[in-house]
């Protein structure tokens, strides 16, 4: 009957409204794979995503540095509530992720540009995310020699545009890492 059909698409219907709420603050592949490289490369003793650190010290970074490109604001956002969520129990957490956007004010984008170019002994800033407003015109290369496109513009002369800001002279170190993110049935990390 009507009844019982429309009884068992409402059925379905919650069943999938439930789990659509409960994967909803949960990382994308891309985020898992960002934090693993994050884990392998930067913070050897970063928990996994869901876990937090029960003693002490808190897991310390290294000196390496990480800029991450993404196109738009809702990724940006997102994708730093991950990375903080992420990082959360590490030393000194709350200084490692900074963003530079549209937005950013120019006083802040000048003390932003410092503090990624500074020592990296001498300034806890590990990882910047950033939007197109930062793809031309920045010099980011004195400490970082990764770059993850978390999102990838649909002209190529914007990758080479977002590269240039590591990939270029008085790049202090031989090799320049841009990495992209590819999904088949799930997602993968290419070097």
């Amino acid at each position: 009957s009507a009844q019982e059909l429309f009884a068992r698409e409402q059925e379905t219907l919650d069943e999938m409204t439930e789990l659509a709420e409960s994967s909803r603050a949960l990382p994308d592949a891309r985020v898992r794979k960002l934090i693993d490289w994050i884990r392998e490369h930067m913070c050897p003793d970063l928990p996994p995503i869901g876990k937090s650190v029960e003693s002490e010290p808190s897991p310390r970074w290294n000196d390496m540095r990480l800029l991450i490109f993404t196109e738009y604001e809702d990724t940006k956002r997102y994708l730093v509530e991950q990375l903080n969520a992420a990082i959360a129990s590490t030393h000194r957490a709350n200084d490692r992720v900074q963003v530079f956007s549209g937005s950013t004010p120019d006083a802040k984008r000048k003390e932003i540009k410092r503090a990624f170019n500074a020592d990296p002994a001498k300034h806890p800033l590990r990882i910047l995310v950033a939007t197109e407003a930062a793809r031309e015109g920045l010099n980011l290369q004195s400490y970082c020699y990764n770059l993850f496109h978390f999102d990838v513009p649909w002209n190529p002369s914007r990758l080479e545009q977002r590269n240039g800001r590591i990939d270029r002279m008085l790049q202090p170190e031989p090799e320049v890492f841009c990495h992209y993110f590819f999904c088949i049935t799930h997602c993968f990390l290419l070097n």
